[in-house]
């Protein structure tokens, strides 16, 4: 399961241009649709701050179904398949489902597999 966002903390550092006195906007007060102004504390001087657009990225995952089809692999290996038997298999079971879960992967692979006659 994935987290959404639900809320965020975020502080922006601005200085001074004339008496190089650091001073922070938090949150709500950072301006987002239109410039604002600010009262510097020490030399009084009204200071201009452009609006900021903020972007959230998300980072890229890397694929779950080839890290799910690696893993799969290696369970169906262990079981005593070849590894060629199970990309084969894995590959057929892929195409009919779309699932990235490692053990609905390997029931399915076991499901299709043929029974061995004894």
């Amino acid at each position: 399961m994935q987290a959404t966002l639900y809320s965020y903390e975020l502080e922006i550092n601005y200085r001074c241009p004339n008496c190089r006195l650091f001073f922070r906007l938090r949150n709500k007060d950072i301006p987002i649709t239109k410039e604002t102004t600010y009262d510097c504390k020490s030399c009084k001087e009204v200071i201009t701050i452009p609006p900021m657009e903020l972007k959230i990225k998300e980072k890229k995952k890397k694929s779950t179904s080839k890290m799910s089809h690696r893993l799969a692999k290696k369970s169906l290996v262990s079981y005593g398949w070849t590894k060629e038997e199970a990309d084969d298999i894995l590959n057929e079971v892929s195409k009919e489902h779309d699932t990235t879960d490692v053990a609905s992967l390997v029931k399915l692979a076991f499901s299709y597999a043929e029974p061995i006659a004894r």
